[in-house]
């Protein structure tokens, strides 16, 4: 797990909540701090899909960053927020690299994790790693630390370690 202090707020917030940057990373929760506090659980309502559709487990980014923006834009800036995100296969293999699987089925790999956290004028992206069972092992982990690194350093996203 690392945590990435974000130096640059407006442009990472731009990838956030106006480009399609992130829009293909399912959302795990999201809640927004403004004059009231906005709460958006991930989790895919399974009424709302066509039943021979695939019913994903959360939505994607993409399908609420419109809603989210509308929370968070105007004159003031929010109190804080926090935006839980996680990549699916195609994209865990497109960040780590062709190893990806294979690292991840045999660590029993559940979940990569991109925890994105606005409070104070301070934004911080934190990894996190999910298994199925315990291990010793942090190969996996130290992969996606150094996926996100340089993720980030292709959108010329200035961040250091918090």
């Amino acid at each position: 797990m690392k945590q990435f202090l974000i130096e640059d707020i407006k442009a990472f917030t731009t990838h956030l909540f106006l480009q399609p940057t992130f829009d293909a990373f399912f959302l795990r929760e999201a809640v927004f701090k403004t004059a009231a506090t906005f709460s958006i659980d991930g989790a895919a309502n399974a009424d709302y899909f066509d039943t021979d559709e695939g019913i994903p487990e959360h939505v994607t980014w993409g399908t609420v960053r419109p809603l989210s923006f509308q929370v968070i834009k105007g004159n003031r800036l929010p109190v804080s927020f926090q935006v839980i995100l996680y990549p699916d296969e195609a994209g865990i293999s497109e960040l780590i690299g062709p190893d990806a699987a294979e690292l991840t089925a045999h660590l029993k790999v559940t979940r990569f994790y991109l925890n994105l956290s606005y409070k104070g004028r301070r934004l911080t992206c934190t990894t996190g790693t999910s298994y199925a069972e315990f291990t010793v092992d942090k190969s996996a982990e130290e992969a996606w630390d150094r996926a996100v690194r340089a993720f980030l350093s292709r959108l010329q996203i200035a961040a250091v370690e918090a």
